[in-house]
């Protein structure tokens, strides 16, 4: 028994072809693309700047940046990475970002 031609027992119902979206949903690709591109971009214009703002910190007497700069040296020292700046900066950025993530995952749990 056939319900007005649907398909199923959707009366009406017919899917569309693979390959044609609904017009809504090319709206939706082009907000979401929109916005990935803006936070790319945003991630593109700080990053650079991350090292000149760790030396700045680093020479103020921060007591949050001091804990943390504590803290890196303490695990590169048991791990066992060579003592240059590069390496250093970048143990220093992996932990700002694993703290970041930790506390938005804190928030979101809640």
């Amino acid at each position: 028994y056939s319900w007005g031609g649907g398909v199923g027992c959707l009366p009406g119902y017919r899917p569309k072809p693979i390959g044609q979206a609904d017009d809504g949903s090319s709206r939706v690709i082009t907000v979401v693309f929109l916005a990935l591109l803006i936070d790319l971009l945003g991630f593109t214009l700080i990053l650079p700047l991350l090292p000149s703002i760790m030396d700045y910190y680093g020479r103020t007497d921060d007591g949050i940046y001091r804990t943390l700069q504590n803290t890196v040296d303490w695990f590169s020292e048991k791990v066992g990475v060579p003592e240059e700046r590069k390496y250093n900066s970048v143990l220093f950025g992996g932990t700002v970002v694993y703290g970041h993530f930790l506390f938005h995952w804190g928030i979101n749990m809640r």
